[in-house]
C-alpha cells in the first residue's frame, strides 16, 4: 500500500477539489443566466410615419412627402409567467411606457426611407423563479432596437382600390437585455405591405418574416425567428381627414424548437384606433386594444397615441375649381389662364362631340360643390347653345382632376361638382332628361400631372354630347 499522504496535503487536495466544483456550478449558472437575459419584449411596432393607421400602412408614397413624430405606447402586463392552468404567476414587466419617435421620407414617389427610435420612458416589474432560475424584472428607462426601413410601391397610387410595396426593416441592437427592450444581436425582416380605399372604406395590409439569430427560450417559451401578419380596414370621412378603424396582428415563432401557431409562441394583438388630420400637416391619432392569448409581448391592456408633421400633405380638396384666393373674371379655372372674353372668342362653342368652355371659367367654392357666382357666364353660355340646339337630346356633364390628394376623395367631389353644374342648367329651364353628370376623378388627365401648368389643364369640366 502507498504511504498514507500526509493530513496537510490531503486537506490542501480536498479545498482545490471543492473550489474547482463551486467554479464550475458558477460557470455554468452563470451561462444559464446569460442564456435567459431578457429580450425584446415589445410586440407594437409602428408604422412608418405617416401612415393613417397605427400599425399597418397605408402607402401614401407620394413624391417629396414624408413625416416625423411620435407615438406613445403603454402596456400593462406584457410580459407574465404563467403556470400549467393558465394562471397568472409572476409579471416581469408589469408596465411598460415606451416613446416611439421617427420620421419617414419619400424618394421620386416610390421609395421610402424610414427611422424609428423606441425609448423605454418607464418600467417596472417583478422577480420570478423559473425551473430553478431566478429571473430578473424591468426596472428602469432603456432606449429600445433602433428600427431602419426601406419600402418600394411597386402597383398602384395612394387612394386607389389596391396599392403594392415590398420592403424590408432591420434592427440594431442598441437597447437593453436586461431591461426588456433588446435582443442583444441584430434582426432583419423582409416584408410586402398593401392597401386601398373604396369610397369611405380603408384597408391595410402587412406580412413579413421576421429573422431573429435568438433561437433560445425564456421561461420555457420559444423565441427564434417569426412570421408576422397584420390587417386592418376603417372608415374616413369624405374629406379624408378622419380614418376610424381596429387593427390586428399576429407573430408565431417557428424556429428553436417552437411549436408553429402554438398559442405560447403566438402572440396576438388587436386595437382600436382613430387618426384625425387637425392642420393640413398636423395628425393626431389615439387608440386602445390588448393581446390575445398568453403569448409573450401581449399586454392585457395597451393604450396608443400619436402625434405627426406630414410635409408635402395634399389639401383636402382638389379642385374642378377651387377658389382659394380671388381672380379677375377671366383667370378662370383654378391656376387656369387666358384673356377676357371677347365677341371674337364665345364663353363656350359646340362641336362634333362636345360643348366645349373657351374660358374655362367654372369655380366652386373650397372643398365644395357650391359654385360660385362667377360661374354664371359660362354656364348661361353653355344653356344657350342646348336651346339652339334641340338635336342635342343627351349632354354628359364629366368633372376632372388632377392626381393631388386622395383618389377616392377626388372622385366624390367630382362627382357632387358635375351634379351642381347639372342642377344649375335644370333649375334655368333645361330639361332633366336631357342631363347626366359624372366625376371622374383624376382617371383621364389630358396633360401630365408632374407640373403645375398640366395639373391645370386636367382640373376641368366636360360637356361631352352622348346623342
Amino acid at each position: 500500500m502507498p504511504p498514507a499522504l500526509p493530513r496537510a496535503r490531503r486537506a490542501r487536495r480536498s479545498v482545490v477539489a471543492t473550489a474547482s466544483v463551486l467554479a464550475l456550478a458558477a460557470i455554468t449558472s452563470t451561462a444559464a443566466a446569460q442564456s435567459r437575459t431578457g429580450f425584446a419584449v415589445n410586440r407594437f411596432e409602428p408604422a412608418e410615419r405617416g401612415s393613417q393607421h397605427f400599425v399597418v400602412d397605408s402607402l401614401d408614397l407620394r413624391a417629396g412627402s414624408g413625416a416625423a413624430g411620435a407615438t406613445f405606447d403603454c402596456a400593462y402586463k406584457p410580459l407574465v409567467v404563467y403556470d400549467a392552468t393558465g394562471a397568472e404567476r409572476y409579471a416581469l414587466v408589469r408596465h411598460q411606457a415606451v416613446v416611439h419617435m421617427g420620421g419617414s421620407v419619400v424618394l421620386a414617389g416610390r421609395l421610402r426611407l424610414g427611422l424609428d427610435v423606441p425609448v423605454a420612458l418607464y418600467q417596472d416589474g417583478e422577480s420570478a423563479v423559473v425551473d430553478g432560475v431566478t429571473l430578473s424584472p424591468s426596472t428602469a428607462p432603456a432606449f429600445g432596437d433602433v428600427r431602419l426601413a426601406a419600402d418600394v410601391r411597386l402597383l398602384g397610387e395612394h387612394g386607389e382600390p389596391l396599392s403594392f410595396a415590398v420592403g424590408v426593416r432591420g434592427w440594431l441592437p442598441t437597447g437593453l437585455r436586461s431591461q426588456f427592450t433588446s435582443d442583444g444581436s441584430a434582426r432583419l425582416a423582409p416584408q410586402v405591405l398593401a392597401s386601398g380605399a373604396i369610397d369611405v372604406l380603408v384597408w391595410a395590409a402587412r406580412l413579413a418574416i421576421v429573422y431573429r439569430s435568438r433561437d433560445d427560450a425564456y421561461a420555457g417559451r420559444s423565441l427564434g425567428s417569426e412570421l408576422f401578419a397584420a390587417a386592418g380596414v376603417g372608415l374616413r370621412t369624405r374629406d379624408g381627414r378622419l380614418v376610424v378603424g381596429p387593427e390586428l396582428f399576429a407573430a408565431s415563432a417557428f424556429t428553436g424548437g417552437a411549436s408553429f401557431l402554438g398559442s405560447r409562441e403566438t402572440p396576438a394583438e388587436w386595437h382600436f384606433g382613430a387618426h384625425y388630420d387637425v392642420l393640413p400637416s398636423l395628425r393626431a391619432g389615439a387608440g386602445i386594444g390588448g393581446g390575445l392569448g398568453h403569448g409573450y409581448g401581449a399586454p392585457v391592456v395597451r393604450g396608443l397615441a400619436s402625434l405627426e408633421w406630414v410635409t408635402g400633405a395634399p389639401p383636402r380638396k382638389n379642385a374642378v375649381g377651387d377658389e382659394p384666393e380671388p381672380r379677375t373674371p377671366w383667370e378662370g379655372f383654378e391656376g387656369g389662364g387666358g384673356e377676357a372674353p371677347t365677341k371674337e372668342r364665345p364663353l363656350a362653342v359646340v362641336t362634333e362631340n362636345e360643348i366645349q368652355i373657351e374660358e374655362q371659367l367654372l369655380r366652386f367654392a373650397t372643398d365644395s360643390a357650391e359654385l360660385l357666382a362667377g360661374s354664371d357666364a359660362v354656364l348661361a353660355a353653355v344653356k344657350r347653345i342646348l336651346d339652339e340646339h334641340p338635336e342635342i337630346r343627351r349632354l354628359r356633364i364629366e368633372g376632372h382632376t388632377d392626381s393631388t390628394g386622395d383618389a377616392a376623395y377626388n372622385d366624390d367631389l367630382s362627382a357632387r361638382r358635375a351634379a351642381s353644374v347639372e342642377a344649375w342648367l335644370v333649375g334655368h329651364g333645361i330639361a332633366s332628361e336631357r342631363l347626366e353628370s359624372a366625376g371622374r376623378g383624376s382617371k383621364e388627365p389630358i396633360d401630365t400631372n408632374e407640373t403645375e401648368a398640366g395639373r391645370a389643364k386636367n382640373r376641368r369640366v366636360v360637356f361631352r354630347i352622348e346623342r
